[in-house]
């Protein structure tokens, strides 16, 4: 993702509200930029997988998908294959989708079938293709105090390993969500050779969790 993307036809005043919330360039250190796809062919069948390791429920969505505004991706590149990517969202569920949603996250299975499921994507760029094994999801633990808005749904890590041309790399996907009054905050980070932080990543949390809250719930 290049660009801030919105989803489920999110009005003028969610829009808005998402962009007070969500992170942005300001936020990071120096060095990361909005991140660029182009050339970059996305393969597999992580549905397929995520559905076969949750098992029954995998696709209870509840009818159409609530409104959902994105960040755009920011990236930096180190070296030796080091490269970090973050990003965010802000989604407005119903009251009914939001429990469905709490549940679904909050399944023990949940952290180990996301690490499946992006361990079977494949890409492909520039002739070189990079396929994903040795998939291993655990919980982290909360990032922010809960109060009667604030509740954390999910925080967790899928580790897996990418390979292409006889090189490794380990990969590591930390995703986390809050409910802030009627509002999902997402919040995840990827990176290669070494997970990012946790310290950081709860910092970022933090800051949006107090934009939401300087909205009315």
């Amino acid at each position: 993702m290049s660009a801030a993307t919105s989803t489920g036809r999110a009005s003028p005043a969610e829009r808005a509200i998402a962009a007070a919330i969500n992170i942005r360039r300001s936020d990071l250190p120096a060095g990361f930029s909005v991140e660029a796809n182009g050339g970059v062919n996305v393969g597999g069948d992580p549905a397929t997988r995520f559905k076969h390791c949750y098992g029954a429920g995998a696709t209870g969505s509840g009818g159409n998908n609530p409104p959902n505004v994105s960040s755009p991706s920011f990236a930096k590149s180190g070296g030796e294959g080091e490269s970090v990517a973050v990003g965010s969202g802000v989604t407005f569920p119903s009251p009914e989708q939001l429990g469905r949603y709490k549940a679904y996250a909050r399944n023990p299975r949940f952290p180990q079938c996301v690490a499946e499921a992006f361990a079977a994507l494949t890409f492909k760029a520039d002739g070189i293709e990079i396929t994903g094994s040795q998939p291993h999801g655990v919980e982290l633990p909360n990032q922010v105090a809960t109060t009667a808005v604030v509740k954390t749904l999910l925080g967790m890590r899928a580790s897996f390993t990418w390979s292409a041309r006889n090189v490794a790399l380990s990969a590591y996907l930390d995703l986390y969500l809050v409910r802030v009054g009627g509002e999902e905050l997402v919040l995840y980070t990827f990176a290669t050779v070494q997970p990012v932080l946790i310290s950081s990543e709860a910092h970022l949390l933090s800051l949006m969790v107090a934009r939401a809250l300087a909205h009315p719930h």
